[in-house]
């Protein structure tokens, strides 16, 4: 199996690069990144996630960044949201913020709250309640109830 995963991850099947890069990962962690990383280039989702752990753990935030964006953009947003409410949650507002208006542009109506109620705040931003009510109203008129709630007990 493993002389079919080389040929097929030599020929660029992304695939095949995510499996050889889990045989590697013991014997040979660093062809195994470089396999994950060139997986991750061509779209490849559980690549993309594998790099952005490593790069939590690794204290490494500029590959972080990179390979989060790459999932933003794929429509993958359950790590990176995680990510930013741990960040939110540890007091790391200015991250959290960065984060939740990354997933806010792909419109993600939970990252939109969050930046609603941080607007409302000043965590991570200037205070701005216009601009929260704003966040806020748009997401009570789809219907999410947090925010209806939140606009009826603060404004």
């Amino acid at each position: 199996a493993l002389k079919y995963y080389k040929l097929a991850s030599n020929k660029g099947n992304s695939n095949s690069q995510v499996s050889l890069a889990k045989i590697l990962q013991k014997t040979d962690s660093d062809e195994s990144i470089s396999l994950f990383k060139k997986a991750a280039e061509k779209g490849n989702i559980e690549a993309q996630e594998y790099l952005v752990k490593k790069f939590t753990q690794d204290n490494d935030p500029e590959n972080f960044d990179k390979y989060c964006k790459m999932l933003i953009k794929n429509g993958n947003t359950r790590v990176p949201l995680e990510f930013a409410v741990n960040l939110y949650k540890s007091k790391k507002f200015e991250q959290a913020f960065y984060y939740f208006s990354l997933l806010s542009s792909v419109n993600h109506p939970i990252a939109s709250y969050f930046l609603g109620i941080m607007n409302f705040y000043g965590q991570g931003c200037e205070k701005n309640t216009k601009e929260s009510y704003k966040i806020l109203k748009e997401l009570s008129d789809k219907g999410i109830e947090k925010a209806s709630s939140f606009i009826e007990d603060h404004f």
